[in-house]
């Protein structure tokens, strides 16, 4: 590889990572392993990577950061601009040790330090996403011979991040420009833990990335991409409303193996304290009501999570959703079924929600009758 076509103004792209966010994030990486290259065939190699991970997530604690900036400092050495700006994405927040860290940095005298107690800061928070229900482009979704994908559905505008787009490298711009849900986006295959790495402390992003090849699985003949969801599950940042409705839409899955994973992320974000149950309901019902997430495949899904013994979170969840469902939509039944063994089983109390008393104040035996009833009964003896 000659040394010249190594240099950051040498590198050529195309415009696929446009419409691709595994393209953007692998600007990023082969922006780093071109600089590492560079520097070792220049013969000034770099004493080690600011940016290696604390853990395999590929999240880096700051005070850790600030050691090896430290140590660079008194080496001489300029940090290489890719490398460094790869540690400032891979930092975990961690609220008061977040201050020492920020202090620490800003005593080194170095740009290197002032800018780190600065991402600690406000510029290094990640940008919200906001929610939309939007219509896809037919013609996208027909390029790729993806059938049912036309209907309206949930989306995700990922934010605006204008510290990243002005003090770091040029491949880094793209992650700090504002993006909607992809639907060109088709490789999120094996491999893209390495990319999430980039990333590693923005799950709400890259969930809003994700969540239109989630939606596939549900919606077309598709086992789009639910099987990363475990996987941003774990990663660091807030755990917020794109994440929720990534998982919300994998729990739709029209297939048992694009469902799977949806309910491990469930059961992951609910071990780490982190899911919110409400917020998870609320989104499946907004889903069920688009057509999005199907009754049967939903209650399948659930009794799944009840299995692995999450009774109590099940039912909170479920309860945003029954009131969608009620009186008559089909598959209601298997739904209140799954409910009412939740509510049985963890002896759930309070009242009785008004479209489940309608429905078992009704005549007859049908199962939508009969399940409220078991509902009902449970809630008023748990």
């Amino acid at each position: 590889v000659p040394g010249y076509s190594l240099k950051p103004e040498y590198v050529r792209r195309g415009r696929g990572h446009e419409e691709c966010a595994q393209g953007g994030l692998e600007l990023v990486l082969a922006a780093r392993l071109r600089e590492i290259s560079y520097r070792l065939m220049s013969k000034e190699p770099l004493p080690f990577l600011l940016s290696t991970p604390t853990w395999d997530t590929g999240a880096l604690e700051a005070a850790e950061l600030v050691e090896r900036l430290t140590e660079y400092h008194r080496l001489n050495v300029t940090p290489g601009p890719a490398d460094f700006a790869q540690a400032l994405l891979r930092l975990r927040r961690d609220g008061a040790a977040d201050g020492a860290a920020a202090e620490a940095a800003t005593r080194l005298g170095s740009a290197e330090g002032a800018r780190l107690a600065s991402w600690l800061g406000p510029d290094g928070e990640p940008a919200p996403a906001l929610r939309r229900v939007g219509e896809p482009d037919p013609q996208t979704h027909k390029a790729w011979q993806r059938a049912g994908t036309a209907a309206a559905q949930v989306v995700f505008h990922s934010g605006e991040r204008a510290a990243l787009q002005r003090e770091f490298p040029e491949p880094f711009h793209w992650l700090g420009r504002p993006h909607e849900g992809f639907t060109q986006c088709y490789h999120w295959y094996e491999g893209h833990p390495v990319r999430a790495s980039v990333l590693p402390e923005d799950r709400e992003t890259q969930a809003a990335w994700l969540l239109p090849q989630v939606t596939l699985a549900a919606t077309a003949g598709d086992h789009g991409s639910s099987w990363m969801l475990p996987h941003l599950a774990r990663l660091g940042g807030p755990a917020g409303p794109a994440l929720h409705a990534a998982v919300a839409a994998g729990l739709g899955g029209r297939y048992v193996e694009s469902r799977r994973p949806a309910v491990e992320a469930l059961l992951v974000l609910a071990a780490r304290g982190e899911l919110d149950a409400p917020l998870l309901g609320r989104e499946l019902a907004a889903m069920t009501a688009l057509g999005t997430v199907k009754p049967n495949r939903l209650a399948d899904a659930a009794r799944c999570a009840a299995a692995a013994g999450a009774h109590a979170t099940l039912w909170t969840v479920l309860a945003e959703v029954l009131p969608t469902l009620l009186p008559s939509v089909r598959g209601a039944g298997e739904v209140l079924a799954v409910a009412a063994s939740c509510a049985e089983h963890c002896a759930a109390t309070g009242p009785v929600p008004d479209a489940v008393a309608a429905a078992a104040a009704r005549r007859g035996s049908a199962a939508v009758t009969t399940e409220a009833r078991r509902l009902s009964a449970a809630l008023a003896t748990g």
